[in-house]
């Protein structure tokens, strides 16, 4: 996916979060594990519990960030800075919340 951002205000964006949200739901959702390796911006989200129908291979998925949003001039293109996980498997339901995991609080 690849997004353009451009701000027509008049007022400069000083502070801004840009996020990818996705619900892998591997097996069981509320047994999901996630993490990351910043230095390769890679979020990755993986089932901890035994499925009979995979073995000894539990289910994964990753996420590459193949370039951060690019800002100044010339362009330096961000890293990832955070990849979060809900673990209840309950989704935020407030923006307040969303907000927070955009940051990597949780």
């Amino acid at each position: 996916m690849r997004y353009t951002i451009i701000n027509k205000g008049d007022s400069i964006l000083r502070d801004a979060h840009i996020a990818m949200w996705s619900d892998p739901d591997l097996g069981d959702p509320t047994d999901d594990l996630v993490g990351c390796d910043t230095t390769l911006s890679l979020g990755f989200c993986y089932n901890s519990g035994r499925m009979l129908s995979t073995g000894d291979a539990p289910p994964a998925v990753g996420y590459v960030f193949l370039s951060g949003p690019r800002v100044g001039l010339p362009a330096v293109s961000l890293p990832m800075t955070a990849f979060s996980g809900y673990a209840t498997g309950d989704d935020p339901n407030f923006a307040l919340a969303a907000y927070y995991y955009m940051q990597g609080c949780q």
